[in-house]
């Protein structure tokens, strides 16, 4: 393994990137983590056999980040020493390109990006109750953002059970894509409305150790948001923002 990446693990094993701009020819990508030094198959870089198998992985790329169907990877492939390069792999596409000669190239040429950077919001400060038929109602119809934004924000940071808040966001989602996305159209705050949303998740866990294993609507929104359209997900701020919950809880 690269002197950089061993160097950089054992002050941060596996956390969050403040610099996570990369470029891949006229694509922006998020790398919002690198994977860490894991000790057991499937922990960090150390992706179990049947996961590589599942998604068709070389054992030849070290996989640093990605998300099942695009990955960042040391390449193994033709070098046998301790600093190969980096490559981004598009399984879908089977692109396969260059970005670095080495780790410590690929770190350096990772910029700060303003709108890829979390938001410094404080969610749960300040809390505004709304009665949940309200909210039901503002999510089905999208008129009032501001009573969307409240009162999912309430009830994720109130309620003992998250059943009702997962479904609407779920919903919220899922009538979205039953339009064919023509939704945005009308709607046009719906993309930032669902990054706001996914900032208010990951605040909550955060403060109250939210577990999502508990709540299967929350992984089927989080497998439904991992899968957005690029054209409508501005420099891919929500299928990053979704996979980085998605990695924290290794789903």
């Amino acid at each position: 393994m690269p002197i950089d990446y061993i160097e950089l693990m054992k002050t941060q094993n596996g956390e969050e990137l403040i610099n996570r701009k990369l470029v891949v020819e006229d694509e922006i990508i998020s790398v919002d983590y690198i994977k860490g030094i894991g000790h057991i198959s499937g922990e960090g870089i150390l992706l179990s056999s049947s996961l590589k198998k599942e998604w068709g992985l070389s054992n030849r790329l070290v996989y640093l980040f990605g998300d099942g169907h695009t990955w960042v990877a040391l390449d193994y492939r033709r070098y046998k020493g301790n600093e190969p390069p980096v490559v981004y792999v598009d399984l879908e596409t089977e692109k396969q390109i260059l970005i670095a000669n080495s780790f410590r190239e690929f770190i350096d040429s990772l910029q700060y990006d303003e709108d890829l950077a979390y938001s410094s919001y404080d969610y749960g400060s300040e809390l505004e109750q709304y009665p949940r038929k309200e909210v039901e109602q503002e999510m089905e119809k999208c008129r009032y953002a501001g009573i969307m934004s409240s009162g999912i924000e309430y009830y994720l940071f109130t309620d003992d059970d998250l059943n009702w808040t997962f479904t609407q966001l779920a919903k919220y989602v899922h009538d979205w894509i039953e339009e064919g996305y023509d939704y945005y159209n009308k709607h046009e705050r719906t993309e930032y409305m669902l990054i706001e949303f996914l900032d208010m998740i990951i605040a909550a866990i955060r403060k109250r150790n939210i577990n999502l294993r508990d709540y299967p609507t929350a992984i089927e929104l989080l497998h439904t948001l991992s899968r957005f359209p690029a054209d409508y997900d501005y420099k891919g701020i929500i299928r990053n923002k979704t996979l980085k919950i998605m990695h924290y809880f290794k789903l």
